[in-house]
């Protein structure tokens, strides 16, 4: 029997239709991504301490953040967690409680979940310049189901490296906010929650730096972030609050209005300023017991 095979040429070429779809695929996906990252990066651009932050800061921020869903009683982080390695997350949806020890608890969304989105853990930003914020200082707990955005800890310090000014900008951002907390500035809903500025609140009003509100308000009006002075007030400050309970003592009330005259602190912050101090000198006046208190 002959047989006789006919091989068409058409048969040799790859199969087209494969090829397209591989195609239509890939762009489906990198598309997707952009928009996904995209998104992420306009919610970071709502949290109060990355609104100062140039857009392709963000958009690295944004690439390298993952997503991350949680159900209700979840610890997103435990009080004495490494903060360096865990990094700090984006919540975009869902209702998480902060916890330590026996103190109140806090909710950095709000109670129903109004003030997303907004960072959890940011204390972490810190982390290579505050020892104490290594450490997370805060148990955070999910009370309803919640979708968050993580940038972990390598990552992290990725962006920190590239942008040296990340760290700057926390640094002022928790500098502005106790400043204007401890002048009696009202709270609004935008200014957001921050772990690192509500810890320091808890502590100028019921641990150890109640009795030196002015003392430590003037501080902050001297301080400077490029010589390390700020750097150095902050954590020793979180030093000796981080460890301590902080509860409200049944006859205590809110001081920080009471105690001192704001005007009056400027002023004098003001003239130190403006006297002619050699660095060893400003450092000697800044590191006053006043200031920063011996640690309990």
């Amino acid at each position: 029997m002959h047989l006789s095979l006919t091989v068409s040429p058409l048969s040799l070429s790859p199969p087209l239709p494969y090829q397209n779809t591989h195609a239509h695929t890939y762009t489906r996906t990198h598309t997707h991504a952009q928009v996904v990252r995209h998104c992420v990066q306009s919610l970071l651009s709502r949290c109060p301490p990355f609104k100062g932050l140039a857009p392709e800061v963000l958009e690295l921020i944004a690439a390298h953040c993952i997503p991350s869903e949680y159900p209700t009683g979840h610890d997103v982080f435990r009080f004495g967690d490494d903060a360096e390695e865990g990094g700090l997350w984006l919540l975009e949806e869902g209702v998480v409680l902060a916890h330590r020890n026996q103190e109140p608890e806090e909710a950095p969304a709000g109670p129903s979940g109004a003030g997303v989105p907004c960072l959890l853990g940011e204390g972490s930003l810190l982390a290579g310049v505050i020892p104490a914020c290594s450490r997370r200082m805060w148990t955070l707990r999910t009370s309803r189901p919640c979708r968050a955005w993580q940038l972990r800890g390598p990552s992290l310090r990725l962006v920190q490296r590239l942008y040296p000014h990340v760290t700057g900008a926390m640094l002022e951002f928790v500098r502005e906010r106790v400043m204007a907390w401890l002048g009696g500035a009202a709270e609004q809903e935008h200014d957001g929650w921050c772990e690192v500025v509500q810890l320091l609140k808890r502590s100028f009003i019921m641990g150890p730096l109640r009795e030196r509100i002015q003392d430590c308000y003037m501080a902050l009006q001297l301080v400077d972030q490029v010589e390390g002075s700020l750097v150095r007030v902050l954590g020793a400050w979180l030093d000796m609050s981080v460890e301590r309970e902080l509860v409200m003592e049944e006859d205590a009330v809110d001081e920080r209005t009471s105690a001192f005259n704001v005007a009056d602190a400027m002023a004098q912050a003001q003239a130190h300023n403006r006297t002619r101090m050699t660095s060893e000198q400003h450092q000697r006046q800044l590191h006053t017991p006043a200031a920063t208190p011996e640690r309990a």
